[in-house]
């Protein structure tokens, strides 16, 4: 029998973390949520199949199981976070002590805020970088094992759970609704996940609808996590340089485009490194056995 790798065996604990959670809470899931997700596995899993028995392909099998692998994580770490978030509505939010660490540190987040949407240009810079990462994930999954860098589409699937469990994690015990809300910015009454975040801190039973699912983690920031671990995947590929000076784009735009304070970033990034350190530290005892 084929033994579960450790990205497939945290998404099995996930999932059956979900549906504990979701009967204590009383949530449902929307039916067709349900339904386009299982459909689309479906597929990739049937393509897996043709090209791992009857049709040998092993890049295209190896593609198939990767988009397989993040359409589940997407839709069972999502649904975690909401979880969570409804689980830890009666504690205080931090963004009060994220708002002094920033300005203890001289850092203005009013003051970028307007500076990053002073223009029209500059406003489509920052939004244009925050949707970076989405694309940029989207392109690894889709050259990584094409280009026969399995081991590092491992390191991509295996260090973007880990690195979102822990975001999930550590947002459930320090909750916060970002930067937008604290400073009652305009974007607070139009945002798609200020919205559903305050939505979900009323601790009411929902429905929960997986296509309509916002990354509404802010501390720390998932975004900027990702941001490193993308550019940590791609070393010694010919994708590293190119994602670096995006990455760095992605990064300086969280802030004004995410309604992330200062510090969602620094922690953000600082959960990815460990993470891109132990994922490192784990190939290099692998190479030596």
């Amino acid at each position: 029998m084929r033994r579960l790798s450790a990205a497939q065996g945290l998404l099995l604990a996930v999932g059956l973390a979900d549906a504990v959670l979701l009967m204590a809470c009383h949530w449902t899931i929307a039916m067709r949520g349900l339904a386009v997700l299982a459909i689309g596995g479906a597929t990739l899993l049937l393509v897996h199949q043709v090209y791992s028995r009857w049709r040998p392909e092993p890049r295209l099998a190896a593609l198939a199981g990767t988009a397989l692998h993040f359409a589940l994580a997407t839709a069972l770490l999502g649904t975690l976070s909401y979880l969570l978030t409804s689980l830890s509505a009666q504690r205080p939010l931090a963004d009060p002590a994220l708002a002094a660490l920033d300005q203890a540190l001289g850092l203005d987040w009013q003051a970028y805020h307007r500076y990053a949407n002073a223009t029209p240009a500059l406003h489509a810079l920052t939004q244009c970088g925050y949707a970076l990462v989405g694309m940029e994930l989207l392109g690894l999954i889709l050259t990584l094992d094409l280009i026969g860098r399995q081991d590092r589409a491992r390191e991509l699937r295996l260090g973007f759970c880990v690195t979102a469990l822990a975001a999930i994690l550590i947002a459930a015990l320090w909750p916060a609704a970002g930067a937008y809300v604290h400073y009652a910015t305009a974007e607070q009454q139009t945002e798609p996940y200020v919205l559903q975040y305050l939505a979900t801190r009323s601790a009411a039973p929902h429905t929960l609808d997986l296509l309509q699912m916002q990354g509404i983690v802010q501390f720390p920031s998932f975004h900027a996590a990702l941001a490193l671990i993308c550019s940590f995947v791609a070393r010694g590929t010919r994708l590293y340089g190119p994602l670096l000076p995006v990455n760095g784009w992605i990064v300086l735009s969280t802030p004004p485009a995410g309604g992330h304070h200062f510090a969602d970033v620094a922690a953000g990034l600082l959960l990815a490194a460990v993470v891109a350190f132990a994922l490192h530290r784990a190939a290099a005892l692998r190479a030596a056995t």
